[in-house]
């Protein structure tokens, strides 16, 4: 169960997402070349293209996320060695 709202709607925007980068790979590589004209495909393509463009953008906040936590972890484990040295 989703907790806060900040959760719900990160996984609201991940699902956009995922569902905008399958279309647009079913657009580009099927869709497309077999019926270039189709105007229902191509506004499905252009409403989901924010979801393409944020796809960087969610990366983005994982890796950054992710190098948080590392550098984090390493600050700790970088005092409790200062502290060790310090009583040695």
């Amino acid at each position: 169960m989703v907790t806060s709202k900040r959760e719900k709607a990160r996984r609201i925007v991940i699902a956009y997402v995922i569902i905008g980068a399958v279309f647009f790979l079913l657009y580009h590589y099927i869709l497309r070349p077999a019926n270039p004209d189709n105007p229902i495909i191509n506004t499905l393509f252009y409403v989901f293209l924010p979801a393409i463009l944020a796809a960087a953008a969610l990366v983005y906040e994982v890796v950054i996320e992710g190098l948080a936590k590392i550098q984090k972890r390493f600050l700790e484990k970088d005092e409790e060695i200062q502290d060790e040295d310090a009583w040695s």
